[in-house]
């Protein structure tokens, strides 16, 4: 398992990610089978709902693919954003996360980067990057009501991005 993220408006769903390519959604009253599936041909490094309650569920795969699923509809993705996620051996696998809205998808890049990609459709909206950004940023955040994205990198350091 390499994500664990508790739904935020209902609280009793929670998705996993698997190093196996499973991506679950579990009903913590309906214990032990996941309530759905969603297959990925390699690991998944990262599974996270939505901050809007949508219901839609974000992964990471080493399939070179960024995907927002839709929970309620217990279809294929809706959406697929092509992103390069192998990073070898030496930098931390990538975990794209929400925007605190819902609207947004950001993920670190091979070239010392940050992008944001729209979850409606995947046309990537911004790209941050900074001399100052030395090493492949892996880990992110975005801080909910400032327009300020923070890029943490295996290196111990972070860099602050604002809008």
């Amino acid at each position: 398992i390499n994500t664990v993220h508790i739904e935020p408006a209902l609280g009793n769903f929670f998705t996993t990610s698997s190093t196996g390519g499973d991506v679950g959604v579990w009903d913590l009253r309906k214990l032990p089978k996941a309530v759905c599936h969603y297959p990925h041909l390699k690991s998944c490094q990262g599974s996270y709902f939505a901050p809007d309650g949508s219901q839609r569920v974000l992964t990471t795969c080493y399939d070179n693919h960024l995907s927002v699923w839709d929970f309620k509809q217990h279809k294929a993705a809706a959406v697929r954003i092509s992103h390069n996620t192998q990073t070898g051996r030496w930098v931390l696998p990538f975990r794209a996360i929400w925007t605190p809205s819902g609207d947004g998808v950001v993920c670190g890049t091979m070239k010392r980067q940050v992008s944001v990609y729209a979850a409606k459709d995947g046309k990537r909206l911004s790209t941050c990057d900074s001399e100052f950004l030395t090493a492949i940023p892996s880990r992110f955040f975005v801080h909910p009501t400032l327009p300020l994205l923070g890029a943490a990198t295996s290196s111990g350091r972070i860099a602050l991005f604002e809008s």
